[in-house]
C-alpha cells in the first residue's frame, strides 16, 4: 500500500502491510513552518516537510513525520500528523501544530520539543503512542476520523513507568504489549490491555537501534559495535546473541528491522568503503531458526536509504526523494533476489 506526496522537487511515499483499507484519494498535505527559536537565528520562518511514513496495521491511519527540508541530513522530527481515512481534504490530527498563519500555512508549537519515537497498536482505532526528548509519552486512541480523535483528547502515561526518556518504542503480539527502549538499555514491557502497567523490566545492551516484531514476542537490540540481543518480552529471558560479521569494522548502523513473525533481523549498514557522504548501502540478514548470516549490497551509488519496512516475505526499502525502492524476497540462505521497483 503507498500514498504519495508529489511537489516540483520531492516524491515520498509511506508503506503498509497486507490489509484491505481502499482509501483510492489524493491527499494535499499541508504546507508547515516552524519558527527559529534558537539565539541569533534567522528570524524568519523555516518551512518543514509533511513526510508520510507509515500505515497502522489496519491501514485506516497514516502518520507523517513533520522534518526539516534537508531531512536526509537533519533528522529531528518535531511532530506527528495523522491522516484518517474518512478525513476530507483539509482534515488531520496534529497536537504540535497550532496557530493558522496565511491560508493553507500552519506553525509548530513553539518549543524545544522532539518526537524521539512512536507506535501504533493494531485495531481499527489504534493507540498511538509517542515518546519526546523531554521525557513525556503521550497516548492517542485514533478513531475514524482526525475530528473525533480530537475530541477524545490524549493521555499522558505514568512517568514511573519509563526510565529516562524513551528512544526506541513497538507494539508486539499483535498489538497487545508495548516495548519502550532508553539509550542505556532499559526495557519496560508495559500491557495495553491492563492500563499499561508495566510487566518486564530488562537490562540490555546500549542500543543504537531496536526493532520489534509485532506478530511475535521478541525484541532485537543491536549496539554500535555490531552486537545483538534477542529477548522474550512475554517471559523476560535472553533468547538469542550474535553479531554482525564478515563484513569489517561497524561504522554506523541506519536502520534495524525484525519480520513480523520474528525469523528475521536485518540491518542496515553504510558501505564500508571511505566516504564523507555516508549512505544506506548494505543489508545484513540474520536467520533466527537456522543461525545464518549473510549480506548483500542493494543501493546504487546516487540513492539514499535510512530505513527498512518489513514483512514476512519481502525487505521493502524506499529512496529518500524517489517514489520507489528496492524489494528483497526472503530466504534462508543468501540465495534471496531482489529488485529496484519504481511506482
Amino acid at each position: 500500500m503507498v500514498v504519495r506526496r508529489l511537489t516540483l522537487q520531492v516524491m515520498d511515499c509511506a508503506m503498509g502491510g497486507d490489509v484491505y483499507a481502499p482509501w483510492n484519494k489524493v491527499k494535499e498535505l499541508p504546507n508547515v513552518t516552524r519558527p527559529n527559536i534558537q539565539r541569533d537565528a534567522d528570524p524568519r520562518q523555516r518551512r518543514i516537510m509533511v513526510i508520510p511514513n507509515q500505515f497502522s496495521p489496519e491501514g485506516h491511519h497514516l502518520v507523517c513525520r513533520l522534518q526539516d527540508v534537508n531531512y536526509h541530513r537533519n533528522k529531528d522530527c518535531f511532530g506527528l500528523m495523522v491522516v484518517c481515512q474518512e478525513d476530507g481534504n483539509d482534515q488531520w490530527y496534529c497536537p504540535e501544530i497550532t496557530n493558522l498563519l496565511p491560508p493553507f500555512t500552519w506553525s509548530i508549537i513553539q518549543d524545544d520539543r522532539r518526537v524521539m519515537d512512536y507506535a501504533i497498536s493494531a485495531g481499527n482505532e489504534p493507540d498511538l503512542v509517542v515518546s519526546y526528548n523531554c521525557g513525556e509519552i503521550w497516548i492517542t486512541t485514533l478513531k475514524k476520523s482526525s475530528a473525533e480523535t480530537i475530541a477524545g483528547g490524549r493521555r499522558l502515561l505514568d512517568m514511573d513507568l519509563v526510565e529516562g526518556p524513551v528512544t526506541n518504542m513497538g507494539f508486539a503480539c499483535h498489538g497487545t504489549l508495548l516495548v519502550t527502549a532508553t539509550h542505556t538499555g532499559y526495557i519496560r514491557v508495559l500491557d495495553k490491555r491492563d492500563s499499561y502497567k508495566v510487566t518486564w523490566t530488562l537490562q540490555t545492551l546500549r542500543p543504537a537501534v531496536v526493532s520489534v516484531s509485532t506478530e511475535n514476542n521478541l525484541i532485537a537490540v543491536c549496539n554500535e559495535r555490531g552486537y545483538i540481543e534477542i529477548w522474550d518480552v512475554v517471559t523476560g529471558t535472553l533468547g538469542y546473541e550474535t553479531e554482525i560479521v564478515d563484513f569489517g569494522l561497524v561504522e554506523g548502523i541506519f536502520d534495524m528491522a525484525m519480520s513480523p513473525n520474528g525469523q528475521y533481523v536485518v540491518v542496515m549498514l553504510p558501505n564500508p568503503n571511505p566516504n564523507p557522504y555516508k549512505k544506506g548501502n548494505f543489508l545484513w540478514f540474520y536467520h533466527l531458526p537456522s543461525g545464518n548470516t549473510y549480506f548483500t549490497g542493494v543501493c546504487r551509488p546516487w540513492d539514499y536509504l535510512d530505513k527498512l519496512f518489513f514483512d514476512n516475505k519481502f525487505v521493502r526499502v524506499p529512496i529518500i526523494g524517489v517514489i520507489g525502492g528496492y524489494r528483497l524476497k526472503m530466504g534462508p540462505n543468501k540465495s534471496q533476489s531482489y529488485e529496484c521497483i519504481m511506482i
